[in-house]
């Protein structure tokens, strides 16, 4: 008989090891003693140690790859840091202005912030986006998309031809993500980007509390081209447009800090007077372009949602569209600066209209004013002309900037519009009395109520050249316009709608209708935007120029169902001079408003005409 052998404990099988017992090997190798005796399957611990073991090492290897992902993320970290603290000792002529030349070639700044503490970029936002081949074969795709097609329309700031995905990724890591987020095609890979750019942009600006130019040009980025508000119905982009002026602020682009601040973090905190003198001095073209971007984007933004405020125009910024519209390295800058110049005098024009409704509100009836409305409208539109005349030749073919200035065009005339509507009401209920500057007809009109027609017509006019030149747009361009340029289509074609059923003794929508077809104008939009979604390679129906051509037809059906259902036909059309009803470019029109430039100016005049031409008279330069 063979003798038994006991197993030592790193050999014994698992019953035997569970239950901490000797492990007697039976004389024909088939298993062990006792679990023969307990009849139970003799299993050997090897293979079992064996599994728990390759776990282990695969979990190793896992964490080791995690490790070696930070750490090259770290190395990035401090060669961002390393680098900016060799660029910033570089002296630029005999003015001593730190400056160092963007690792993207841009030829005209810097791409860290000026401060030293936001010279680092986050680790979340500096983590790549994917390794995987076909991710980096769609990112280079998109920064193609955003660069040649989307930024030519808002160009507020400049990715070098020559720049690669992996470079920007490298270089300017949030804007790249916000570039993915903004250009890839798909609606489900906009959400999926572009939950994953916000929930980075919280945990960097709220948690971190961080700010620098990348967040900032990102989230520009991402405001102008995410069209955030259609893929995302319940939200607008006012949250995020406040989000990217309190940047904007944070970085002192906006304004210097100043001399009598009452803060006390400077005398308690070595390293922020450290960064305060170290960058006071410090302006460079790429901040320059983001705080008149900030400027630009919240006025259009402003009007549109009518939730927030524009940014404040300060002297600084003002500096900053001199200086942009004197750089002759980057080409794009002088596009880039008329459009700032055209939301300056759209702005003008709102505040104008914002103060007037206020006065009107608190007195309970129009007070009219000083100046006749008329002639300040015509002094805006004399300014509107002006900046279109200087605008080089080589721009003024470029349809994105046309229609941006008959959309700025269109802001004046409606301003014009609600004013004269508020002065006509306070006279027609008899609530005021007419002051001197309101002239009264031959027939007994009077001024307020011809000008608002007036000024109906020119909004006509406004909205028809703005659609022919939409229409003229290629798929590419249209493709790449911005939220800036889609706004500028929703209010002409809700304004369309009202004067095409504006009901009037003097006004005729007929006339309207066949001037500019508010139906035809849908179709045509909806085909343009299909055009667009065919040309940015959308597949599915809910993408986002598919989804846009569905809300054109949408508008299109419940248009025409009301105008057929309030379509009446006015049988008193004698309002002014013999029953004649107004139309676009009449002589009358003329002769009225040349009767009331004709009235002498008050103090009061010559200090609102001073405000004006102060902002506008010296300010473009080409």
């Amino acid at each position: 008989m063979a003798p038994r052998q006991v197993a030592p404990s790193s050999l014994a099988c698992m019953q035997c090891f569970k239950s901490k017992c000797k492990c007697v090997s039976r004389p024909n190798g088939d298993g062990c003693e006792r679990c023969h005796r307990l009849k139970k399957q003799c299993r050997p611990s090897d293979s079992v140690r064996k599994s728990a073991n390759a776990q282990r090492r695969q979990n190793s290897a896992a964490r080791i790859g995690a490790l070696e992902e930070k750490v090259d993320s770290l190395v990035r970290l401090l060669s961002l840091v390393a680098h900016s603290g060799t660029a910033d000792t570089a002296i630029e002529g005999d003015e001593g202005i730190t400056t160092h030349r963007s690792r993207a070639d841009s030829p005209t700044t810097s791409l860290s912030s000026p401060h030293v503490g936001e010279t680092t970029v986050d680790t979340l936002a500096n983590a790549p986006l994917d390794s995987d081949t076909s991710l980096t074969q769609d990112s280079e795709t998109c920064l193609a998309t955003f660069r040649d097609k989307m930024l030519p329309s808002f160009s507020f700031t400049y990715i070098s031809p020559n720049v690669t995905a992996q470079q920007l990724q490298r270089d300017r890591p949030f804007l790249m993500r916000a570039i993915m987020a903004v250009a890839s095609p798909c609606k489900q890979q906009k959400i999926a980007y572009g939950r994953e750019l916000k929930e980075i942009l919280a945990q960097i600006t709220l948690i971190q509390n961080q700010s620098s130019l990348d967040l900032l040009h990102g989230l520009l980025v991402f405001t102008a081209w995410s069209y955030d508000q259609i893929i995302n119905p319940s939200g607008t982009l006012s949250r995020l447009m406040l989000l990217a002026i309190s940047l904007a602020c944070d970085l002192r682009l906006d304004k210097p800090l100043p001399p009598d601040e009452h803060m006390m973090k400077p005398m308690v905190d070595d390293a922020y007077e450290r960064e305060h003198n170290g960058s006071k001095h410090w302006f460079v073209a790429e901040e320059q372009r983001a705080v008149l971007a900030c400027y630009a984007l919240s006025s259009i933004i402003s009007i549109y949602f009518a939730q927030i405020d524009a940014m404040k125009w300060k002297p600084r910024m003002d500096e900053s569209l001199h200086a942009i519209e004197a750089n002759k390295e980057c080409s794009t800058d002088v596009a880039f600066a008329f459009q700032v110049r055209l939301q300056l005098l759209a702005q003008k024009a709102v505040q104008f209209r914002e103060q007037r409704e206020w006065d009107f509100a608190r007195a309970g009836s129009d007070p009219g004013p000083a100046l006749s409305a008329n002639f300040y409208i015509r002094t805006l539109q004399t300014q509107l002309h002006q900046l279109g005349d200087a605008l080089p030749l080589a721009l003024q073919e470029r349809g994105t900037l046309i229609m941006h200035k008959h959309y700025i065009e269109l802001c004046v005339n409606e301003t014009a519009r609600n004013l004269y509507f508020h002065a006509h009401q306070g006279l027609a209920s008899g609530s005021g009395g007419m002051g001197g500057h309101d002239i009264v007809g031959t027939s007994g009109g009077n001024t307020p109520g011809f000008d608002r027609l007036d000024f109906s017509w020119r909004s006509v006019g406004a909205i028809k050249a703005w659609m022919d030149t939409f229409f003229s747009l290629s798929p590419a361009e249209c493709a790449g316009l911005s939220f800036i340029h889609m706004a500028q289509l929703a209010r002409c074609l809700m304004v369309l709608y009202r004067l095409s059923t504006f009901v009037h003794p003097g006004w005729d929508c007929n006339l309207v209708r066949n001037t500019l077809d508010i139906l035809l104008v849908l179709d045509g939009v909806a085909k343009n935007l299909e055009l667009a979604s065919s040309e940015a390679g959308e597949q599915l129906p809910d993408d986002q120029f598919m989804h846009l051509a569905g809300q054109m037809r949408k508008f299109r059906t419940k248009a025409a169902t009301r105008m057929s259902r309030n379509a009446t036909t006015v049988e008193d059309r004698r309002w002014l001079n013999g029953g004649e009803m107004i139309s676009p470019g009449g002589s009358e029109g003329a002769a009225l408003q040349d009767q009331m430039l004709l009235q002498p100016l008050s103090a009061s005049d010559d200090a609102f005409l001073e405000s004006i031409f102060r902002d506008f008279g010296d300010g473009w330069s080409v």
